[in-house]
């Protein structure tokens, strides 16, 4: 088990870099190398809530770890159509060609795992695999929220996050709620506090289906890179529900892990577990 030395020794090995996109620079951390991994995070997280994947991965692969737009280092667009997850691909490719990578597995957690899901379909050929943490696909959220009324009583928090002055109105201390590593959790307040909370709250307002009806007439090509989804029976937000609704949106190779006595935030409260399935995926796949 990682430890707060750990962290301190792995912060000090990071490059720190950035990438353009469009008009705003998306931070991202990056060591080791190999055949590449990005990380992207969700609510409320950063780069750094990857570290103990990264402290695990980091002597056979290239590891990158993204801010992504309105968190912590990366650049915090004021208007809340630039959280469409369009601009969060383009986030996400304008990494790679940063780096000069045709493609990397791509790990997300949360929004994060929304964002890999979108690019999974949207702009295949960068997706090598993926690899999603508490988020089923997204074509199968609103269906959810329709069908199930526990997921509708789950999803309660997002009308409030929807509404225009939420971002005033949420106690800025509540971000860190899920921290349960001391030595993290500094570095996360620290963060948290160069984050925008109206950027966080335009994510759901821009991409989540809105109540009563939760209409949802986007278009879901099929997924048709290999996907791992990874998910917490007693996850609270995303109901594992969800997990079986996914498989109607996936045509490649989807393999499903529901980890038992495991909420939401996979990638802290249950690292070993994670860390395990992520080395036995990426070796499989060279």
């Amino acid at each position: 088990m990682p430890t707060g030395k750990d962290l301190d020794t792995l912060i000090a090995l990071l490059e720190s870099k950035a990438a353009r996109s469009g008009s705003v620079n998306i931070h991202y951390y990056a060591t080791g190398s190999g055949s590449p991994v990005v990380f992207l995070h969700g609510f409320p997280d950063h780069s750094l809530g990857w570290w103990k994947q990264i402290e695990s991965l980091k002597n056979d692969y290239r590891l990158l770890a993204i801010d992504q737009r309105g968190y912590n280092l990366s650049d915090k667009p004021e208007e809340a159509g630039a959280y469409h997850w369009q601009y969060l691909v383009d986030d996400l490719v304008a990494v790679l060609n940063h780096e000069g990578l045709a493609d990397a597995t791509v790990v997300g957690h949360d929004w994060g795992g929304y964002v890999a899901w979108r690019a999974a379909m949207t702009v295949p050929a960068r997706v090598r695999s993926l690899v999603v943490l508490g988020m089923p696909h997204p074509g199968a959220i609103a269906p959810g929220l329709r069908a199930n009324p526990a997921q509708r009583r789950s999803s309660d928090y997002v009308l409030f996050f929807q509404s225009p002055d939420a971002h005033l109105r949420y106690p800025s201390a509540r971000l860190g709620f899920w921290v349960q590593d001391e030595a993290f959790a500094g570095i996360h307040q620290a963060a948290m506090g160069r984050s925008s909370l109206k950027a966080m709250f335009d994510y759901y307002r821009e991409n989540f289906p809105r109540p009563p009806a939760f209409e949802d007439d986007a278009d879901y090509p099929p997924v048709i890179v290999p996907a791992l989804l990874i998910h917490g029976r007693d996850d609270p937000y995303a109901l594992p529900a969800g997990v079986r609704d996914t498989f109607g949106f996936v045509a490649g190779d989807l393999s499903v892990h529901l980890l038992s006595q495991a909420g939401h935030f996979l990638h802290q409260h249950n690292s070993e577990a994670v860390n395990r399935l992520l080395a036995e995926w990426l070796k499989a796949r060279g």
